[in-house]
C-alpha cells in the first residue's frame, strides 16, 4: 500500500479456526506485484492460531462474533479504505503473482461493479476439477441470462455499489453470496464473470460431503426459485463447518 494514502483495493477474508489454510493464501497474497491493497481478516474468536498468523504477515485483524459469513463480511467492510472490495475464502489462493493486476485491469477497463470469477481447485482428485469446471459453466450461464450468482469464496465488487445495497444479508447463514449479487444487480449493477484470472480453491467443499450431496443441495435451491420464485436456504456452508 502507498505510504500515507488509501489503498486502491480492500482484500477482505472471514476467518474462524482457519490456521492449516490461511498461510497458502496469504503467501499468495504476497507475492502480488500489485501492491496497492490491504488485507482485512474479520475473525470470528479462533484459537488455533489463525489471528497471530494474520498480524505475521501484517494484516490489520478485526475481532468478531461468530454471527455467520455475512456478518464477518460486513463487519470488515465497515473498516475498509479502498474503492475496491474483494471478498476471498481463507482456503482460496492466488495463482500467479499478476493476478492481482489483472483483476484492477478489468475493473478499470470493464466498468463493471460486481464480477465472479472461475475457480479451479489447487488439491483433490480430477474429477473434482471437472466438478469446477461445471460450476464455471453455470456461472456463465447465469452472467448470459441476467441471473447473477457470486460464490462467496471470490467476489469482487465496487465499495459504492457494495454500500448502496447494506451489504450482505445478516439473516441468511447460507447463500449470503448469490443474495449480494442479486441485490447488486437488482440495483442497477453490471454483473461479469471473469474467466481469466481464475482463482485457486481448496476441495474441502467437497470433501466435507459429496459432490452429488452438494449439486442436489443446490439444484434444489435453483429449481426453487425458478418455479416457485422462493429462496431455499441451502444446508451446506462452503468452508469451514459450523461456521
Amino acid at each position: 500500500m502507498k505510504s500515507g494514502s488509501a489503498p486502491a483495493l480492500s482484500i477482505i477474508i472471514p476467518t474462524t479456526d482457519e490456521a492449516p489454510y490461511i498461510r497458502r493464501l496469504l503467501k499468495s497474497i504476497k507475492r502480488q506485484d500489485f501492491r496497492d491493497y490491504e488485507v482485512i481478516i474479520s475473525d470470528s474468536q479462533s484459537t488455533d492460531g489463525t489471528r497471530e498468523i494474520a498480524r505475521e504477515y501484517g494484516c490489520i485483524v478485526i475481532d468478531g462474533e461468530r454471527k455467520g459469513p455475512g456478518y464477518a463480511r460486513n463487519l470488515a467492510a465497515s473498516y475498509a479504505k479502498g474503492d475496491y472490495l474483494f471478498f476471498m475464502d481463507a482456503d482460496v489462493e492466488l495463482p500467479s503473482s499478476d493476478f492481482l493486476s489483472k483483476i484492477m485491469e478489468k475493473a478499470e477497463s470493464m466498468r463493471a461493479p460486481l464480477f465472479a470469477l472461475y475457480s479451479f481447485p489447487y488439491d483433490g482428485i480430477p474429477a473434482y476439477r471437472l466438478l469446477y469446471s461445471i460450476v464455471n459453466i453455470a456461472l456463465r450461464i447465469a452472467e448470459w441470462t441476467k441471473d447473477p450468482h457470486a460464490p462467496g469464496y471470490a467476489i469482487f465488487c465496487t465499495k459504492n455499489a457494495f454500500k448502496g445495497v447494506n451489504g450482505f444479508n445478516e439473516g441468511l447463514r447460507n447463500g449470503e453470496d448469490h443474495d449480494l449479487a442479486r441485490r447488486l444487480w437488482e440495483n442497477g449493477s453490471e454483473f461479469r464473470v471473469i474467466k481469466d484470472p481464475h482463482i485457486l480453491v481448496s476441495t474441502r467443499r467437497l470433501q466435507e460431503r459429496s459432490a452429488k450431496e452438494i449439486v442436489f443441495l443446490y439444484l434444489k435451491a435453483e429449481l426453487a426459485k425458478h418455479l416457485r420464485g422462493e429462496d431455499v436456504p441451502l444446508t451446506y456452508t462452503p468452508g469451514k463447518k459450523g461456521r
